[in-house]
Protein backbone atom coordinates (compact mmCIF):
# COMPACT_ATOMS: atom_id res chain seq x y z
CA UNK A 1 0.00 0.00 0.00
CA UNK A 2 1.20 3.41 -0.34
CA UNK A 3 1.03 6.36 2.21
CA UNK A 4 2.98 7.71 5.17
CA UNK A 5 4.47 5.87 7.87
CA UNK A 6 6.73 6.16 11.41
CA UNK A 7 9.60 3.86 10.85
CA UNK A 8 11.32 1.50 13.30
CA UNK A 9 14.24 0.61 14.35
CA UNK A 10 15.31 -3.40 14.27
CA UNK A 11 13.86 -4.16 17.72
CA UNK A 12 10.37 -2.79 16.38
CA UNK A 13 10.58 0.43 18.56
CA UNK A 14 9.26 3.88 16.39
CA UNK A 15 11.74 6.48 15.40
CA UNK A 16 11.45 9.66 15.44
CA UNK A 17 11.35 9.95 11.66
CA UNK A 18 8.59 9.56 9.00
CA UNK A 19 8.63 8.12 5.48
CA UNK A 20 6.36 7.28 2.55
CA UNK A 21 6.30 4.27 0.91
CA UNK A 22 4.59 4.18 -3.04
CA UNK A 23 4.09 1.11 -5.39
CA UNK A 24 4.47 1.15 -8.87
CA UNK A 25 3.69 -0.93 -11.53
CA UNK A 26 4.94 -4.70 -11.66
CA UNK A 27 7.84 -5.54 -14.34
CA UNK A 28 8.52 -8.12 -16.42
CA UNK A 29 11.46 -10.22 -15.53
CA UNK A 30 14.41 -10.65 -17.55
CA UNK A 31 16.15 -13.92 -17.71
CA UNK A 32 19.80 -13.12 -17.89
CA UNK A 33 20.52 -15.99 -20.33
CA UNK A 34 18.62 -15.18 -22.87
CA UNK A 35 17.90 -11.30 -22.48
CA UNK A 36 14.09 -11.82 -23.27
CA UNK A 37 11.25 -12.21 -20.96
CA UNK A 38 11.72 -15.01 -17.99
CA UNK A 39 8.60 -17.20 -18.52
CA UNK A 40 6.57 -18.94 -15.52
CA UNK A 41 6.62 -22.70 -17.17
CA UNK A 42 3.40 -23.58 -14.84
CA UNK A 43 1.25 -20.40 -16.42
CA UNK A 44 3.17 -19.65 -19.84
CA UNK A 45 2.86 -16.20 -18.09
CA UNK A 46 5.73 -13.36 -18.31
CA UNK A 47 7.05 -13.32 -14.70
CA UNK A 48 6.46 -10.27 -13.10
CA UNK A 49 8.01 -8.68 -10.03
CA UNK A 50 6.50 -6.02 -7.51
CA UNK A 51 7.92 -2.79 -7.19
CA UNK A 52 7.72 -0.60 -4.09
CA UNK A 53 9.69 2.45 -3.81
CA UNK A 54 10.23 4.30 0.09
CA UNK A 55 11.79 7.76 1.17
CA UNK A 56 12.75 8.67 4.40
CA UNK A 57 14.43 10.98 7.19
CA UNK A 58 11.43 13.06 6.98
CA UNK A 59 10.68 14.90 10.73
CA UNK A 60 7.51 14.97 10.66
CA UNK A 61 4.07 13.30 9.17
CA UNK A 62 3.44 16.98 6.96
CA UNK A 63 6.84 16.38 5.18
CA UNK A 64 6.50 13.30 4.10
CA UNK A 65 2.77 13.34 3.45
CA UNK A 66 4.24 16.75 1.13
CA UNK A 67 7.17 14.87 -0.17
CA UNK A 68 5.06 12.08 -1.09
CA UNK A 69 2.87 14.35 -3.27
CA UNK A 70 5.63 15.61 -4.80
CA UNK A 71 6.72 12.25 -5.83
CA UNK A 72 3.66 11.48 -7.10
CA UNK A 73 2.65 14.40 -9.28
CA UNK A 74 6.75 14.09 -10.53
CA UNK A 75 5.79 10.55 -11.88
CA UNK A 76 2.75 11.40 -13.21
CA UNK A 77 4.52 14.65 -15.26
CA UNK A 78 7.20 12.41 -16.64
CA UNK A 79 10.12 13.52 -14.58
CA UNK A 80 10.42 10.65 -12.52
CA UNK A 81 13.51 8.55 -12.17
CA UNK A 82 13.67 4.74 -11.34
CA UNK A 83 14.87 4.35 -8.21
CA UNK A 84 18.53 2.31 -8.22
CA UNK A 85 20.63 0.59 -5.76
CA UNK A 86 23.41 2.71 -6.51
CA UNK A 87 25.62 3.60 -3.48
CA UNK A 88 27.00 7.01 -2.64
CA UNK A 89 30.34 6.54 -3.11
CA UNK A 90 28.96 5.53 -7.00
CA UNK A 91 27.11 8.62 -7.48
CA UNK A 92 30.05 11.11 -6.06
CA UNK A 93 32.75 9.76 -8.10
CA UNK A 94 31.45 8.29 -11.11
CA UNK A 95 28.77 10.69 -11.55
CA UNK A 96 28.90 14.15 -9.52
CA UNK A 97 32.73 14.78 -10.02
CA UNK A 98 32.58 13.66 -14.06
CA UNK A 99 29.56 16.14 -14.73
CA UNK A 100 31.03 19.30 -12.32
CA UNK A 101 34.68 19.10 -13.08
CA UNK A 102 34.31 21.63 -16.39
CA UNK A 103 31.40 23.85 -14.21
CA UNK A 104 34.13 24.96 -11.45
CA UNK A 105 37.28 26.76 -11.14
CA UNK A 106 39.96 23.87 -11.06
CA UNK A 107 41.16 24.59 -7.34
CA UNK A 108 37.21 24.35 -6.49
CA UNK A 109 37.41 20.70 -7.89
CA UNK A 110 40.62 19.57 -6.80
CA UNK A 111 38.90 20.78 -3.28
CA UNK A 112 36.04 19.02 -4.09
CA UNK A 113 37.82 15.57 -5.21
CA UNK A 114 39.54 15.53 -1.95
CA UNK A 115 36.80 15.64 0.34
CA UNK A 116 34.90 13.02 -1.84
CA UNK A 117 38.09 10.81 -1.53
CA UNK A 118 39.45 11.32 1.70
CA UNK A 119 36.33 11.72 4.06
CA UNK A 120 33.09 11.27 2.15
CA UNK A 121 33.52 7.57 0.44
CA UNK A 122 35.29 6.08 3.54
CA UNK A 123 32.60 6.85 5.62
CA UNK A 124 29.19 6.73 3.35
CA UNK A 125 30.28 5.58 0.21
CA UNK A 126 28.70 2.08 0.45
CA UNK A 127 25.41 3.59 1.98
CA UNK A 128 22.33 3.56 -1.06
CA UNK A 129 22.13 6.67 -1.98
CA UNK A 130 18.45 6.52 -1.36
CA UNK A 131 18.96 5.43 2.11
CA UNK A 132 20.78 8.12 3.62
CA UNK A 133 19.76 10.38 6.02
CA UNK A 134 20.43 13.65 8.03
CA UNK A 135 21.22 10.67 11.07
CA UNK A 136 23.70 9.33 9.19
CA UNK A 137 25.49 12.30 8.03
CA UNK A 138 25.27 13.80 11.66
CA UNK A 139 27.35 10.76 12.91
CA UNK A 140 29.44 11.31 10.29
CA UNK A 141 30.44 14.90 11.15
CA UNK A 142 30.73 13.49 14.44
CA UNK A 143 33.21 11.39 13.63
CA UNK A 144 35.18 12.97 11.81
CA UNK A 145 35.75 15.69 14.33
CA UNK A 146 36.88 13.05 16.80
CA UNK A 147 38.78 10.94 14.53
CA UNK A 148 38.71 11.57 11.44
CA UNK A 149 42.33 12.74 10.19
CA UNK A 150 45.56 11.05 9.57
CA UNK A 151 46.22 8.38 11.97
CA UNK A 152 42.91 9.22 13.75
CA UNK A 153 43.55 12.84 14.94
CA UNK A 154 40.84 14.89 15.16
CA UNK A 155 40.11 17.07 12.13
CA UNK A 156 39.65 21.04 12.38
CA UNK A 157 35.81 22.28 12.59
CA UNK A 158 36.61 24.53 9.22
CA UNK A 159 37.66 20.88 7.63
CA UNK A 160 34.46 19.04 8.66
CA UNK A 161 32.44 22.12 7.80
CA UNK A 162 34.02 22.01 4.15
CA UNK A 163 33.02 18.19 3.81
CA UNK A 164 29.41 19.34 4.83
CA UNK A 165 29.52 21.96 2.30
CA UNK A 166 30.47 19.32 -0.69
CA UNK A 167 28.14 16.66 0.36
CA UNK A 168 25.23 19.04 0.47
CA UNK A 169 26.11 20.32 -3.11
CA UNK A 170 26.49 16.86 -4.30
CA UNK A 171 22.90 16.07 -3.00
CA UNK A 172 21.29 19.35 -4.20
CA UNK A 173 22.91 18.08 -7.75
CA UNK A 174 21.14 14.87 -7.24
CA UNK A 175 17.91 16.14 -6.36
CA UNK A 176 17.67 18.20 -8.94
CA UNK A 177 19.29 15.49 -11.52
CA UNK A 178 16.20 12.78 -10.19
CA UNK A 179 18.48 10.78 -8.31
CA UNK A 180 16.68 11.68 -4.68
CA UNK A 181 13.42 13.04 -3.93
CA UNK A 182 15.07 15.41 -1.42
CA UNK A 183 18.60 16.80 0.10
CA UNK A 184 18.77 15.46 2.73
CA UNK A 185 21.93 17.79 3.78
CA UNK A 186 19.78 20.65 4.68
CA UNK A 187 18.25 18.95 7.87
CA UNK A 188 22.26 17.83 9.09
CA UNK A 189 24.10 20.03 11.24
CA UNK A 190 27.90 20.08 10.34
CA UNK A 191 29.87 22.22 12.61
CA UNK A 192 30.36 25.77 11.70
CA UNK A 193 33.68 26.67 11.37
CA UNK A 194 35.02 29.85 13.61
CA UNK A 195 35.97 32.77 11.43
CA UNK A 196 40.05 32.83 11.05
CA UNK A 197 41.77 36.05 13.33
CA UNK A 198 42.80 37.99 10.63
CA UNK A 199 46.50 39.61 11.17
CA UNK A 200 47.69 42.15 9.14
CA UNK A 201 50.66 44.90 9.63
CA UNK A 202 50.89 48.90 10.28
CA UNK A 203 51.88 50.39 7.74
CA UNK A 204 55.10 51.47 9.32
CA UNK A 205 56.03 47.68 9.51
CA UNK A 206 54.74 47.48 5.66
CA UNK A 207 57.31 50.25 5.18
CA UNK A 208 59.89 48.26 6.91
CA UNK A 209 59.52 45.57 5.15
CA UNK A 210 59.85 46.67 1.97
CA UNK A 211 62.96 48.39 2.98
CA UNK A 212 64.79 45.24 4.09
CA UNK A 213 63.32 43.44 0.87
CA UNK A 214 65.61 46.27 -1.44
CA UNK A 215 68.37 44.53 0.09
CA UNK A 216 67.04 41.35 0.48
CA UNK A 217 65.02 40.12 -2.67
CA UNK A 218 65.89 43.12 -4.97
CA UNK A 219 64.62 41.03 -8.08
CA UNK A 220 60.52 40.93 -6.81
CA UNK A 221 61.03 44.24 -5.21
CA UNK A 222 58.22 44.96 -7.52
CA UNK A 223 55.76 42.01 -6.97
CA UNK A 224 56.62 43.01 -2.84
CA UNK A 225 55.43 46.60 -3.43
CA UNK A 226 52.26 45.57 -5.75
CA UNK A 227 51.18 43.36 -3.31
CA UNK A 228 51.74 45.75 -0.66
CA UNK A 229 49.75 49.01 -2.30
CA UNK A 230 46.74 47.24 -3.63
CA UNK A 231 46.18 44.43 -1.81
CA UNK A 232 45.86 41.99 -4.84
CA UNK A 233 45.76 38.13 -4.03
CA UNK A 234 48.54 36.68 -4.80
CA UNK A 235 47.03 34.44 -8.03
CA UNK A 236 46.09 37.92 -9.34
CA UNK A 237 49.92 39.28 -9.13
CA UNK A 238 51.33 36.16 -10.40
CA UNK A 239 48.69 36.49 -13.59
CA UNK A 240 50.07 39.94 -14.22
CA UNK A 241 51.01 40.56 -17.96
CA UNK A 242 52.54 43.71 -19.29
CA UNK A 243 49.61 44.24 -21.48
CA UNK A 244 47.34 44.38 -18.59
CA UNK A 245 49.75 47.51 -17.15
CA UNK A 246 49.00 50.92 -17.96
CA UNK A 247 52.18 52.94 -16.37
CA UNK A 248 51.10 55.98 -18.09
CA UNK A 249 47.87 56.27 -16.50
CA UNK A 250 48.61 54.25 -13.32
CA UNK A 251 46.20 51.55 -14.23
CA UNK A 252 46.07 48.17 -13.52
CA UNK A 253 43.91 45.98 -15.42
CA UNK A 254 43.19 42.28 -13.14
CA UNK A 255 41.92 39.57 -15.85
CA UNK A 256 44.10 36.85 -15.00
CA UNK A 257 45.50 34.50 -12.28
CA UNK A 258 48.11 31.84 -11.94
CA UNK A 259 47.07 29.31 -9.10
CA UNK A 260 48.80 26.52 -7.83
CA UNK A 261 45.41 23.27 -7.77
CA UNK A 262 48.34 20.69 -6.64
CA UNK A 263 51.87 22.21 -5.59
CA UNK A 264 52.74 20.08 -9.05
CA UNK A 265 50.10 21.69 -11.17
CA UNK A 266 49.14 25.94 -11.26
CA UNK A 267 47.11 27.13 -13.92
CA UNK A 268 46.17 30.27 -16.08
CA UNK A 269 42.65 30.91 -15.10
CA UNK A 270 40.53 33.98 -14.33
CA UNK A 271 39.22 35.55 -11.05
CA UNK A 272 36.55 34.12 -10.00
CA UNK A 273 34.01 36.63 -9.86
CA UNK A 274 33.22 39.84 -12.14
CA UNK A 275 34.09 42.28 -9.29
CA UNK A 276 38.07 39.97 -9.19
CA UNK A 277 37.77 41.53 -12.96
CA UNK A 278 38.41 44.90 -12.35
CA UNK A 279 41.13 48.11 -12.85
CA UNK A 280 43.44 48.84 -9.65
CA UNK A 281 45.05 52.62 -9.51
CA UNK A 282 48.97 52.42 -8.95
CA UNK A 283 50.21 55.18 -6.89
CA UNK A 284 53.28 56.77 -7.80
CA UNK A 285 55.84 54.77 -6.09
CA UNK A 286 54.71 51.68 -7.21
CA UNK A 287 54.38 52.89 -11.15
CA UNK A 288 57.81 54.14 -10.72
CA UNK A 289 59.33 49.98 -9.32
CA UNK A 290 57.25 48.95 -12.10
CA UNK A 291 59.37 50.92 -14.61
CA UNK A 292 62.84 49.31 -12.51
CA UNK A 293 61.40 45.71 -13.05
CA UNK A 294 60.50 45.99 -16.65
CA UNK A 295 63.93 47.72 -17.64
CA UNK A 296 65.93 44.99 -15.73
CA UNK A 297 63.81 42.38 -17.19
CA UNK A 298 64.53 43.80 -20.74
CA UNK A 299 68.22 43.72 -19.95
CA UNK A 300 68.18 40.03 -18.60
CA UNK A 301 66.19 39.41 -21.96
CA UNK A 302 68.52 40.94 -23.95
CA UNK A 303 71.66 39.22 -22.40
CA UNK A 304 69.94 35.67 -22.73
CA UNK A 305 68.85 36.24 -26.56
CA UNK A 306 66.14 34.24 -25.81
CA UNK A 307 62.86 34.80 -23.35
CA UNK A 308 59.50 32.86 -23.40
CA UNK A 309 56.73 34.81 -25.35
CA UNK A 310 53.92 35.16 -22.36
CA UNK A 311 54.38 38.44 -21.39
CA UNK A 312 54.10 37.81 -17.20
CA UNK A 313 55.71 40.31 -15.26
CA UNK A 314 57.37 38.73 -12.38
CA UNK A 315 58.96 35.29 -13.55
CA UNK A 316 62.66 33.88 -12.64
CA UNK A 317 66.16 33.97 -14.12
CA UNK A 318 65.15 32.66 -17.58
CA UNK A 319 61.67 34.06 -18.18
CA UNK A 320 59.70 31.27 -16.80
CA UNK A 321 56.43 32.15 -14.27
CA UNK A 322 56.84 31.96 -11.37
CA UNK A 323 55.72 29.23 -8.67
CA UNK A 324 52.93 30.62 -6.22
CA UNK A 325 54.25 28.22 -3.31
CA UNK A 326 57.55 29.31 -4.22
CA UNK A 327 56.84 33.06 -3.93
CA UNK A 328 54.95 32.68 -0.54
CA UNK A 329 57.91 30.86 0.34
CA UNK A 330 60.20 33.52 -0.42
CA UNK A 331 58.37 36.27 1.06
CA UNK A 332 58.58 34.17 4.49
CA UNK A 333 62.24 34.27 4.24
CA UNK A 334 62.31 38.04 3.99
CA UNK A 335 60.64 37.77 7.07
CA UNK A 336 61.90 35.86 9.51
CA UNK A 337 65.05 37.38 9.89
CA UNK A 338 63.02 41.36 9.58
CA UNK A 339 62.08 41.09 13.14
CA UNK A 340 58.69 41.85 12.06
CA UNK A 341 55.54 39.87 13.39
CA UNK A 342 55.69 36.64 10.91
CA UNK A 343 52.47 37.23 8.69
CA UNK A 344 51.36 35.37 5.29
CA UNK A 345 51.94 37.17 1.85
CA UNK A 346 48.26 37.35 1.57
CA UNK A 347 48.26 39.28 4.81
CA UNK A 348 49.58 42.34 3.26
CA UNK A 349 45.62 42.53 1.85
CA UNK A 350 44.53 42.48 5.30
CA UNK A 351 47.19 45.22 5.96
CA UNK A 352 45.95 47.40 3.30
CA UNK A 353 42.38 47.08 3.87
CA UNK A 354 42.46 47.09 7.41
CA UNK A 355 44.38 50.31 7.54
CA UNK A 356 42.09 52.02 4.48
CA UNK A 357 38.92 51.19 7.13
CA UNK A 358 40.54 52.66 10.50
CA UNK A 359 41.20 56.06 8.25
CA UNK A 360 37.68 55.74 7.17
CA UNK A 361 37.75 55.30 3.84
CA UNK A 362 34.25 54.38 2.37
CA UNK A 363 34.08 50.82 2.24
CA UNK A 364 32.73 50.31 -1.05
CA UNK A 365 35.78 51.86 -2.30
CA UNK A 366 37.71 49.22 0.01
CA UNK A 367 35.25 46.42 -1.50
CA UNK A 368 35.65 47.68 -5.21
CA UNK A 369 39.64 47.89 -4.87
CA UNK A 370 39.39 44.68 -3.46
CA UNK A 371 37.54 42.57 -5.62
CA UNK A 372 34.85 42.00 -3.07
CA UNK A 373 31.25 41.00 -4.37
CA UNK A 374 29.10 42.96 -2.01
CA UNK A 375 30.38 46.01 0.79
CA UNK A 376 28.54 43.83 3.28
CA UNK A 377 31.53 41.16 3.41
CA UNK A 378 33.93 44.07 3.15
CA UNK A 379 32.67 45.13 6.15
CA UNK A 380 32.06 41.95 7.95
CA UNK A 381 35.85 40.58 7.19
CA UNK A 382 37.09 43.90 8.77
CA UNK A 383 34.80 44.67 11.46
CA UNK A 384 38.78 44.42 13.55
CA UNK A 385 38.81 47.98 13.04
CA UNK A 386 35.15 49.49 13.83
CA UNK A 387 35.50 50.40 17.13
CA UNK A 388 38.10 52.85 16.85
CA UNK A 389 36.74 53.80 13.59
CA UNK A 390 33.26 54.13 15.30
CA UNK A 391 34.66 55.95 18.37
CA UNK A 392 36.38 58.73 16.30
CA UNK A 393 33.22 58.92 13.77
CA UNK A 394 30.81 59.20 17.46
CA UNK A 395 33.13 62.12 18.54
CA UNK A 396 33.39 63.99 14.94
CA UNK A 397 29.88 64.19 14.90
CA UNK A 398 29.46 65.63 18.54
CA UNK A 399 31.71 68.07 17.87
CA UNK A 400 29.87 69.08 14.77
CA UNK A 401 26.72 69.65 17.45
CA UNK A 402 28.71 71.42 19.84
CA UNK A 403 29.89 74.08 17.40
CA UNK A 404 26.46 75.06 16.25
CA UNK A 405 25.14 75.09 20.09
Amino acid sequence: MSGVYRRKDRDGKPLKSWAFRIELPAEVVIDPASGKAAINPDTGNPVTRRRRVWHGGFKTRKEAEAALAQFTDNRNKGNYVEPSKMTVGVFLTEEWLPNIERTVRPSTFVSYKLHVDRYLVPNIGDIQLRDLDAGRLNRMFGQLQSSGGSGGRALSKRTVALTGFVIKRALEDARRWGKVVRNVAVDANPPTASKPTITFWTPDQVARFLTTAKTADPELLALWRLAATTGARRGGLLGAKWSDLDLESGKWRIGSTRIAISYRQVVESQPKTAAGRRIVSLDAGTVAALREHRLAQAERRLLLGRWPEHGFVFVDEVGEPLHPGRVSDRFGRIVKPSGLPMIRLHDLRHSRASTLMALGENPAVVAQQLGHTSVSFTLSTYSHVTPNDTKASAQRYADLIDGAI
